[in-house]
């Protein structure tokens, strides 16, 4: 419950709040289960997205690289979960300007989620969204327009 609505805080754009229920929520997580559970794997990958939005770029890449390392022992490194958090790890090498490694995780997590999850889920829609904005912003229009969202609203 704590998670969902950590998420809720964080689309609403209540940073703070957010980051505060998650960080609680694996607090309570990790007292409960110990320091490595599946339960955490999704928290802490939920904890780095808010810390992306915070701007705080040593906290989620702190995050995403514990998320990542629970993903691949419970999960392997070929299941939608732990590309979604590959994908993720994408995104912050992008704004740590590590282009060519950022483009390589957003893209390989992407191919595994639209295998998995299909071109409807949410999570593959978010992280087409992010490539959208990785090539546009490097001015690569034709490899943007692969990943162009059907909406405006989506690039919110």
């Amino acid at each position: 419950t704590l998670n969902h609505l950590g998420t809720a805080h964080r689309e609403l754009g209540r940073l703070g709040d957010s980051r505060r229920v998650l960080e609680d929520a694996i607090g309570i997580g990790q007292a409960t289960w110990g320091e490595s559970h599946p339960r955490l794997t999704g928290l802490l990958l939920n904890l780095a997205r808010t810390e992306l939005h915070l701007d705080d770029l040593a906290a989620a890449e702190q995050s995403l690289e514990a998320s990542l390392e629970m993903h691949r022992a419970f999960f392997g490194q070929a299941d939608w979960r732990t590309a979604e958090a590959t994908a993720w790890l994408g995104v912050l090498r992008s704004r740590q300007g590590r282009f060519p490694e950022a483009e390589s995780l957003m893209l390989q997590g992407y191919s595994v989620l639209l295998d998995q999850r299909g071109a409807n889920a949410v999570a593959i829609r978010e992280i087409r969204n992010r490539l959208f904005r990785f090539y546009t912003e490097q001015g690569l229009d034709t490899e943007a327009e692969r990943f162009r969202p059907e909406s405006p609203q989506a690039l919110r």
